[in-house]
C-alpha cells in the first residue's frame, strides 16, 4: 500500500541566517505556499511519466526532497539582494528538477499511488436495495 505524502512550511529547514533576513523582507509568497506550488510542479512532472496520481497535494516518498529544494528556492529568491539563493541552494534545486525530468521519461522509478479501482471511486448506480417510500400512514397494506 503506498503513502504519498503531504508536504508543508515545516518540512522546510533553513539556516538561521537565512530565518533572519526572510523575517525583515517581506516576501510575496510565504514558505508553504512556496510548498504548495512546489508539490503541484513535482505532480505534474509525476503525471507527466505516466504515474497514477493520488489526491492532491501529495507526492511520492521519492519526490519529497525535490519539493523541498524547489520550495527553499524560490522562497529564498524572493530576498531582494539575492544573497540567500546561494550556489548549493541553486544545485539543490537543479539536481530536484533533474530527478523529476527522469521520473517523467521513465527512467527513475517512484511508488505507485494506492488508488482503488474505478468501480469502486464512482458507486454502482443502481446497485442499492430500493426501498419504498411509505407516504399513507394508514393500517391499510397494499395488493401488488
Amino acid at each position: 500500500m503506498a503513502h504519498w505524502l503531504i508536504l508543508t512550511g515545516d518540512n522546510i529547514q533553513l539556516l538561521d541566517t537565512e530565518v533572519t533576513i526572510m523575517a525583515s523582507v517581506t516576501p510575496l509568497q510565504d514558505i508553504d505556499t512556496c510548498v504548495l506550488n512546489a508539490s503541484n510542479t513535482v505532480r505534474g512532472y509525476v503525471q507527466a511519466g505516466g504515474n497514477p496520481m493520488e489526491a492532491a497535494p501529495a507526492v511520492p516518498p521519492e519526490c519529497v526532497d525535490d519539493v523541498i529544494a524547489i520550495a527553499r528556492a524560490k522562497y529564498l529568491a524572493q530576498e531582494p539582494t539575492g544573497t540567500l539563493l546561494t550556489k548549493i541552494r541553486q544545485d539543490e534545486r537543479n539536481m530536484a528538477y533533474q530527478h523529476l525530468k527522469d521520473i517523467a521519461k521513465g527512467t527513475s522509478t517512484i511508488t505507485q499511488a494506492d488508488v482503488p479501482p474505478s468501480d469502486e471511486q464512482f458507486g454502482k448506480w443502481g446497485s442499492a436495495t430500493e426501498i419504498l417510500m411509505r407516504t399513507d400512514t394508514s393500517d391499510t397494506v397494499p395488493h401488488p
